[in-house]
């Protein structure tokens, strides 16, 4: 049987379905820069809002919450208000049993299976049978593995993290929280103060990180960004694009490979740069897996280099 860490990769290369952790994108991607980094169009958009607000991302602009090294999953009751638990790779799942079929790794399965009478029965108090979807990323106990050369410490997939800080059972934290008739802040309370020695419930804000002056960047992608404009490679890739001939697929890969030279390398500066501020900060739980940053209208990934040199490496 493979390691919860090697399943953990496999799903990193498998096909999205239903469910699963799309649309947070990446401002670098350390694993596939040239396919998973920033569009050209949300690039423009960020370098625009960093010159509204003097080149700087400081929390009275901007917000970061903490990602975590576990599974993802969804929770809460549909439409019709029946309760339904969800991962990141299968629907809606409304009997414990079904998750037998929807997920394929025993570990994973067992997890969803012991945790969906334990979330109904701590949600239902909460939600009611309100339609309500509530994010979370999920530390399942039974799942970690202990750090030999770290005491007091286990892993779920690479990061390490402190057990007094966790749930004996699960930890779960709260990544957002969507029903149009019940206060999103009120449910969050009641969360945190459902956490009990077995479950803990946790929110993943940085609420404090320092200023993070990105003057030189900012100018530098302004200069690039009117070098791509004047030679007009984003409006040219569009018109090329649903011509399947042959030579005009491969004048669409050039001025694509264009745009991703002139794109990726300060990308990456900008990258390198918040990452290292941020990392600064404390992890909530031990080792910081990365960020999620809300910048004005764009919400993107940082993550932590180290983290993602291991998580490659498994």
């Amino acid at each position: 049987m493979i390691s919860f860490s090697k399943y953990f990769k496999l799903m990193l290369t498998e096909s999205p379905s239903e469910g699963d952790r799309v649309g947070i994108q990446h401002l670098y991607s350390l694993n596939k820069p040239e396919k998973n980094s920033m569009s050209y169009t949300n690039f423009v958009s960020l370098v625009q809002y960093l010159e509204q607000n003097k080149n700087k991302i400081n929390p009275q602009n901007s917000s970061v919450s903490e990602k975590v090294d576990g599974m993802a999953l969804k929770v809460g009751n549909d439409e019709r208000g029946n309760f339904f638990v969800q991962s990141s790779y299968s629907g809606k799942v409304y009997n414990p049993q079904d998750f037998l079929t929807a997920i394929k790794f025993p570990p994973a399965q067992q997890a969803f299976i012991d945790g969906f009478d334990k979330l109904r029965n701590i949600l239902r108090p909460i939600i009611q049978k309100k339609p309500c979807v509530i994010q979370l990323e999920w530390l399942y106990s039974p799942n970690a593995t202990k750090l030999d050369d770290r005491p007091g410490m286990v892993s779920f997939v690479t990061a390490g993290y402190y057990t007094n800080k966790l749930g004996t059972w699960s930890t779960f934290v709260i990544l957002n929280i969507d029903c149009e008739s019940l206060d999103p802040s009120e449910i969050k309370a009641k969360l945190l103060e459902a956490s009990t020695k077995d479950v803990r419930f946790l929110l993943p804000n940085v609420e404090v990180f320092k200023t993070i002056d990105l003057s030189n960047e900012t100018q530098e992608a302004r200069r690039i960004i009117d070098t791509i404009e004047q030679a007009q490679l984003p409006q040219q890739i569009q018109q090329l694009k649903g011509n399947l001939k042959r030579d005009v697929l491969r004048k669409r890969k050039e001025l694509e490979k264009q745009l991703e030279q002139l794109l990726l390398p300060i990308e990456k500066k900008m990258y390198e740069k918040i990452v290292s501020n941020l990392l600064k900060t404390e992890g909530i739980l031990g080792d910081i897996e990365g960020y999620v940053v809300k910048a004005g209208p764009l919400i993107f990934k940082i993550n932590n280099p180290e983290f993602m040199k291991a998580k490659f490496e498994l």
